[in-house]
């Protein structure tokens, strides 16, 4: 599952850079590939480091797992919240795209809500 759904946040990346590359000057240029390496990688969706998602999975191993879910069913809110602000704020082409992603992250978060439920069990 975590595979998968690293899998479709890069398909994420990509698409926003595409919306991104053909609205703006500087990113004509650019190739996502490039500009991925030369990112430090210290940000995730949800706008926070990953050392403090990191913090946050505490030093207790029994617990890591559940916190593990948990982080990743908030990072996946934090996604679908971002992509409905932007499907407010952009109408036309985007705006299918936005939805779609929003979609995704939702169903991102259905799927760690039903490991979660079966952790909890």
């Amino acid at each position: 599952m975590a595979q998968d759904l690293a899998d479709a946040e890069q398909d994420h990346a990509r698409q926003v850079f595409a919306v991104w590359q053909a609205q703006s000057r500087v990113a004509q240029h650019e190739t996502f590939a490039s500009l991925f390496e030369r990112l430090d990688g210290n940000i995730m969706e949800g706008g926070r480091s990953i050392s403090s998602w990191i913090t946050r999975l505490g030093e207790n191993a029994q617990d890591r797992q559940l916190r593990l879910l948990e982080l990743a069913c908030e990072i996946e809110y934090y996604s679908y919240d971002l992509y409905r602000g932007l499907l407010s704020r952009n109408r036309g082409s985007e705006e299918a795209l936005f939805l779609r992603l929003a979609t995704q992250e939702k169903e991102h978060f259905r799927c760690i809500s039903q490991v979660l439920r079966h952790v909890m069990m």
